[in-house]
């Protein structure tokens, strides 16, 4: 199948992959950082918010009464459980608050919007027939030499802040 694959196909997975994985998972990483990772899994469930919102403008897509309601639901409950989760007894490492709030939920907020978007640029190509493994392989390998590449370029952002514990 790799030799079947047109260079649009190739170049809208590697977009994907840049988008979703590369920017989309480092903001989540961010996020997690200054957040802890229970808060911002909590933001990252918003991804499905922005992929029912960004396929209604851009595929046209709609979705009856009962689906709006559940979709509806469920950001609510993310929104609650992100303003009133933190319980004064959580005192785990994890659950620490390590940096600015609002910088933390921008990129919380950001990285499940470029999750949305990078599987909304796929859409197409895998409803066009691609093998989901070569999709996957594609953007998966795409990010990864773009990650590489941050971390030979020597920015601080991309080296690890303590040294790896047993």
């Amino acid at each position: 199948p790799w030799l079947s694959i047109s260079w649009a196909n190739f170049g809208l997975m590697a977009l994907s992959g840049l988008i979703g994985i590369f920017i989309g998972d480092t903001a989540y990483f961010s996020a997690s950082n200054r957040l802890g990772p229970r808060r911002a899994g909590v933001l990252f469930a918003t991804n499905a918010f922005f992929s029912a919102f960004l396929g209604f403008f851009v595929f046209d897509e709609r979705m009856g009464a009962r689906t709006l309601l559940g979709a509806f639901l469920t950001l609510t409950g993310v929104m609650i459980a992100i303003f009133w989760g933190q319980r004064k007894a959580e005192d785990h490492a994890w659950e620490t608050n390590c940096g600015h709030h609002v910088r933390g939920g921008f990129l919380g907020l950001l990285a499940a919007l470029c999750q949305s978007v990078g599987v909304l640029v796929a859409k197409p190509v895998i409803v066009g027939g691609m093998a989901p493994l070569t999709a996957s392989a594609i953007r998966v390998s795409v990010a990864c030499v773009a990650l590489f590449a941050l971390l030979w370029l020597g920015l601080p952002s991309a080296r690890h802040a303590q040294e790896p514990t047993r």
